[in-house]
């Protein structure tokens, strides 16, 4: 009885330290969830798999571009970097000049994929471009422990896209209107987050490359960047393949169930993503992470995941018909596969974030190349035979492969250890 109190106190204690982060996912999650379960309701389905296809490769670009910067600057941040300044404006620029080869991959592919709706996919790989420097500036917030400056800045980015788009309803409100205000949603933001930054002495400036400045933070921002890559290919490469083998429509009944079935991962960064901060410094003061810290973590992610995985899969024809409306029925056996890959999902997020905070980015890279390419294989397989449903197999075995990777590697470089000292409780550093 004792240790369960105990559990729960760690839960309570991890759940108010990142209070912000689950109330920023919540509203980001909302957010986009009430947009595109209006989108899903007042468009044909193929538009709506135009929308989720075209977030999913912009995202997919956006992502080889990245190179490993959010979580370098986080790190950094959280371990008070005197460099940072120099380094972020460095960072900021690669990323600004790196648009023109985005801009021109994803105008060619909407160009020959979607062409009588080029203008809405074009903005929304504006958005999330924007949505990339969002994220390159939050990394900073985040390391510094500032999540409750994220969310207000958060808060009025979103609360714009929706009362615009709300707000335009009464007019009927066309699709290019719609990815518009994702494209502006996401530059309102971006000011709001210079505007903290500048107050911070890291006034972002545009600026030349320093070409040694670049060289040595990419030497180990890179291989989390080629992870982070793989892991957006294995994560939307399906939706992809999908459009491409069965049309916008089956992407339309795909993206209904897989959205649902993600949400999950997106409350449980209430723990992982100031996870990272605190193992980061752990592993800095000791050189290995605790075996209690780890599984206070551990068993705290599992309380979350469990109840949310039965949920889902019992209530999955009520709450598709609910929101949806029974169109969508057909997306119901997808997500019963799918939710039970959530357990495998959030555990691998787990084991990622451990081996990143031990700077063994390399590991990871490793482990999410295999996956992607166990990924794309079992996709390119299964979905001519299976359709959806074996696109849904495919996630499935991928996401518990990758955990199986990461945690065998974990496990046998002795990574974590039995903290014979005081015990430390990141939470507290």
């Amino acid at each position: 009885m004792q240790q369960v109190y105990q559990q729960f106190l760690h839960f309570i204690t991890s759940l108010r330290r990142g209070i912000y982060i689950l109330l920023s996912n919540i509203l980001e999650k909302a957010a986009f969830f009430l947009i595109f379960l209006f989108i899903a309701r007042e468009f044909s389905k193929d538009i709506f798999g135009l929308i989720s296809a075209s977030f999913a490769f912009a995202n997919i670009i956006a992502s080889i571009f990245e190179g490993g910067l959010n979580f370098y600057f986080q790190r950094e941040s959280a371990v008070r970097n005197p460099n940072l300044h120099k380094e972020l404006n460095n960072g900021f620029n690669l990323r600004l000049f790196l648009f023109i080869p985005y801009i021109i991959m994803t105008s060619i592919y909407f160009g020959l994929t979607g062409l009588p709706y080029f203008y809405t996919s074009f903005f929304i790989a504006l958005a999330v471009f924007a949505f990339s420097i969002n994220n390159l500036f939050n990394a900073v917030l985040f390391g510094r422990n500032e999540y409750k400056s994220s969310f207000k800045y958060l808060l009025i980015s979103r609360a714009s896209l929706v009362l615009i788009i709300a707000g335009k309803l009464f007019f009927n409100s066309s699709i290019e209107f719609i990815s518009f205000v994702f494209a502006f949603s996401g530059l309102l933001h971006t000011i709001l987050l210079l505007r903290d930054l500048s107050t911070k002495n890291l006034k972002i400036n545009l600026s030349f490359i320093d070409i040694a400045t670049t060289k040595r933070i990419l030497v180990s921002a890179l291989p989390m960047g080629i992870g982070m890559i793989m892991v957006w290919i294995y994560d939307r490469v399906d939706v992809i393949i999908i459009q491409n083998y069965l049309g916008y429509s089956f992407v339309a009944i795909y993206a209904v169930a897989y959205s649902l079935f993600k949400l999950p991962q997106s409350f449980a960064n209430f723990l992982l993503t100031p996870l990272f901060s605190e193992l980061s410094i752990v592993f800095g003061e000791k050189g290995f992470l605790p075996i209690s810290l780890l599984k206070n973590k551990l068993i705290t992610l599992m309380i979350f995941a469990v109840p949310v995985v039965l949920l889902l899969y019992y209530l999955s024809q009520f709450i598709i018909s609910f929101l949806y409306s029974p169109s969508y029925l057909a997306s119901a056996p997808i997500m019963k596969l799918l939710v039970l890959c959530l357990p495998g999902l959030l555990l691998n997020n787990f084991t990622g974030t451990t081996l990143n905070s031990c700077r063994k980015e390399r590991i990871v890279t490793i482990s999410v190349l295999w996956a992607a390419i166990i990924n794309i294989a079992l996709n390119i397989i299964l979905i001519p035979r299976y359709q959806l449903m074996g696109a849904a197999l495919a996630s499935i075995i991928t996401e518990y492969f990758t955990f199986s990777y990461q945690f065998t590697y974990i496990l046998k470089n002795h990574l974590l250890k039995e903290d014979n000292h005081a015990a430390v409780d990141a939470g507290s550093l």
